[in-house]
């Protein structure tokens, strides 16, 4: 029997800015879609948007964590700097 569970075991572990380490589940077919969808969207839109939709594709990584703790897009944009956020973006798609 293929046993689906055994292959999303790796967790991706972060430690933020407060100290808090989060344990997060693999990216799901959703936000590769939208990775897809921001390329496109890249091409069409201003910066401001390119980083309000790399905001929320952070916002997205950060809510798959395993700790149950919830965030918000306001709770990025007040906390995190562009360069940060873009960093665990690209290095999280590549676990």
């Amino acid at each position: 029997m293929l046993d689906l569970s055994k292959l999303n075991v790796e967790l991706y572990d972060i430690k933020l800015l407060d100290g808090t380490v989060l344990a997060l589940n693999r990216p799901t077919q959703a936000m590769m879609e939208y990775v897809v969808d921001m390329k496109h969207i890249a091409e069409e839109a201003d910066q401001a948007e390119v980083i309000k939709c790399i905001t929320k594709l952070f916002t997205m990584i950060l809510n798959r964590n395993t700790n149950g703790k919830k965030f918000t897009a306001e709770d990025i944009e007040n906390d995190y700097d562009y360069s940060i956020i873009t960093y665990v973006v690209q290095d999280y798609f590549t676990f």
